[in-house]
C-alpha cells in the first residue's frame, strides 16, 4: 500500500538434518531492488534502489504429526540474517526472527484442533545504511499475521495512514 517493488535476485541454501526433528541451514541471498511510487520518503532520503547481499542461519525443530494436516505437535524456527559488511551490498542490517506454533486437540471434542502461533522479530541497521529498506521491515495485519485486519494495517504509520514498517 505504500510502495511498488521491482527486484531481481535469488537465494541459495544448504542444510543438514541434525536429528529426527531438528534441522539447520545456511542461506546466501543476492537481491537488487527498485522502489517506485513511494508515498513517504522522509526516512528513506530518496534511496529508492539498493541491493542486499546477506547470510542467514536457520534452526528448525518440527515435531508436528503431519506438515500439511497438523493435529498435534510443535514447530519452532529461529533465523539470524546479516546483510552487508564483508558481503558488500548497499543495504546493511541484522535481523533476528523467532516463530513458535503449537497444535493440540481440545479435550471435549477430539475432532477440533486448535493452534497457537507466536512470532517475534528484531532488526537494526549498521554501517553505511541510514535506514532499513521498506521491503525488509516487519509489517502486521492480514491473513498471515493478525486476522481481522487488512494487510499491513497494524503497526507504525506515517501521516496516520501510510504503513511505515517496524524494526
Amino acid at each position: 500500500p505504500n510502495y511498488e517493488l521491482k527486484g531481481l535476485g535469488g537465494r541459495s541454501t544448504v542444510g543438514k538434518d541434525m536429528s529426527k526433528n531438528g534441522k539447520v541451514s545456511l542461506s546466501y541471498k543476492y537481491e537488487d531492488i527498485y522502489l517506485s511510487h513511494v508515498k513517504d520518503t522522509t526516512e528513506l532520503k530518496d534511496k529508492l534502489k539498493g541491493n542486499t547481499r546477506s547470510l542467514r542461519v536457520r534452526f528448525v525443530h518440527d515435531s508436528r504429526d503431519n506438515q500439511f494436516n497438523t493435529k498435534t505437535g510443535t514447530f519452532s524456527e529461529f533465523n539470524c540474517e546479516s546483510a552487508g559488511g564483508f558481503l558488500k551490498g548497499t543495504n546493511t542490517f541484522v535481523k533476528l526472527t523467532m516463530e513458535e506454533r503449537y497444535f493440540f486437540h481440545l479435550k471435549k471434542s477430539p475432532l477440533i484442533i486448535s493452534g497457537i502461533r507466536f512470532f517475534a522479530g528484531w532488526m537494526d541497521n549498521f554501517g553505511k545504511s541510514k535506514s532499513i529498506p521498506l521491503n525488509e521491515r516487519f509489517y502486521a495485519g492480514g491473513s498471515g499475521s493478525i486476522r481481522g485486519y487488512d494487510r499491513r494495517e497494524v503497526g507504525p504509520k506515517v501521516d496516520g495512514n501510510i504503513p511505515k514498517g517496524g524494526k
